[in-house]
């Protein structure tokens, strides 16, 4: 399960990086006695996403049949939106992110707000905790993976992402951190077109939406996504091997606008760090 992988490892990195930062601005101005109060943010917040996790397996379970297939289909939905929005926001926000940080931390210890670091580190981790259990929904309900394939990858994925956020910690790694998002956020933009896609077949399954044209080819001869290849075909890049014309429409009409968002983002970027210059 690469996807899930993939998933789990860039959001728990995410969420790492944020505590990361915090804990070396403590160390480096003398207060690594407040270290406690970090770690109490990102177990509180871990503790949250459980309960969310627990509430949306809850909610799956009141609906059946064509009403079950209409709320996956908006779970997955919902998981695209918030994914897609979280990279265009890191996609701008990845620079100045440390800065950002530092000066709200410098702020509650100047004014004695201790606890705000905790919670400055529980909303970090409980939002990409949130992001990472919709997204982990979404895969499940558009892939034949295992519920214990799916943990395995994740927890892998989790685990690779606390490796790499200790060693920066301690300096004893020199990631690329701006290729590293870059690469992850190209996978994580394919991977939500697929799952977008799949919504599309749900809903067209229950008759919600129209499949326009049954079957725009049929390439299974070549690349079967029911088949190991084909599969992580399916999963990283939203391949199907016998795609209505509106899964095809679906998944091309995803990019442009997301695209477009991310170039006008970086051109905000550019456009203010050249007042900024003056």
């Amino acid at each position: 399960m690469l996807a899930t992988f993939i998933v789990v490892c860039r959001e728990s990195l995410e969420a790492t990086l944020v505590v990361v930062i915090l804990l070396a601005y403590l160390r480096r101005i003398g207060q690594a006695d407040k270290y406690r109060y970090i770690y109490l943010g990102v177990v509180a917040a871990l503790a949250a996403c459980l309960v969310f996790a627990r509430i949306s397996a809850y909610l799956e379970g009141l609906f059946e049949g064509a009403g079950e297939e209409i709320f996956q289909a908006s779970i997955i939905a919902l998981a695209v939106v918030v994914v897609t929005t979280m990279v265009i926001w890191m996609h701008r926000q990845a620079g100045s992110l440390r800065a950002s940080l530092e000066g709200q931390a410098a702020l509650a210890i100047e004014r004695g707000q201790v606890l705000s670091l905790a919670l400055l580190a529980a909303l970090a981790v409980f939002r990409e905790g949130c992001e990472t259990v919709l997204f982990l929904w979404g895969l499940a309900m558009s892939s034949t993976a295992s519920t214990g394939e799916m943990l395995g990858a994740g927890a892998a994925g989790a685990a690779a992402a606390v490796v790499m956020g200790y060693l920066l910690f301690l300096g004893a790694a020199r990631l690329n951190l701006k290729m590293f998002f870059e690469v992850t956020a190209a996978a994580l933009l394919l991977i939500a077109a697929g799952m977008l896609a799949q919504a599309a077949n749900k809903l067209i399954g229950v008759g919600v939406l129209p499949a326009i044209v049954g079957q725009v080819w049929n390439s299974a001869w070549l690349l079967d996504e029911r088949r190991p290849l084909g599969s992580i075909a399916a999963m990283l890049l939203g391949y199907r091997s016998r795609p209505s014309l509106m899964e095809v429409a679906v998944y091309i009409l995803y990019f442009p606008p997301v695209l477009f968002l991310m170039w006008h983002t970086s051109n905000g970027k550019r456009a203010s760090a050249r007042m900024q210059t003056r």
